[in-house]
């Protein structure tokens, strides 16, 4: 109504995304900068009024759109802390060597987070820090593990 949109939040907790004042939009239809004007709650999903999206007809552009926060407006991390976008394509190659293939996705699990690897085949690997993942290499693009091959 009026160009605002409704926005379901993978953010945890939900509300944290009403912090950002401007988001990438990303899908295969459109892409572009969106600069908020008005956010808020409402019931399950975050309610977005976006610049130059003025009525409906222009908010329905957004359907499907994709949010990314701009990298600038992340907090740096600390030492072994890591964003899960800046793990997604590492290579991965155990202790001994063995490559084991790319960072395709992270998961949370409960217990731990899980880097899906794909190489050979496709692999589930606990980020535990310094049990498996032993060593993250931002700059090489790199991560190496103490994992069996096998497993």
């Amino acid at each position: 109504m009026r160009g605002w949109v409704r926005v379901w939040s993978a953010t945890s907790p939900r509300d944290r995304l009403l912090e950002y004042q401007q988001f990438n939009g990303v899908s295969k239809r459109w892409q572009g900068e969106l600069n908020v004007v008005g956010a808020k709650p409402q019931g399950r999903f975050l309610a977005y009024k976006f610049a130059g999206f003025d009525d409906s007809e222009m908010a329905q552009r957004l359907n499907g759109v994709e949010l990314q926060i701009l990298r600038s407006a992340l907090p740096a991390t600390e030492e072994g802390e890591y964003y899960w976008h800046d793990l997604i394509g590492l290579q991965v190659a155990t202790i001994a060597g063995v490559d084991l293939g790319l960072i395709v996705e992270m998961l949370e699990t409960g217990a731990n987070d899980v880097m899906v690897v794909q190489g050979d085949r496709r692999r589930w690997l606990p980020f535990i820090l310094p049990d498996v993942v032993t060593e993250i290499d931002l700059v090489a693009g790199t991560c190496r593990v103490d994992w069996d091959p096998d497993f």
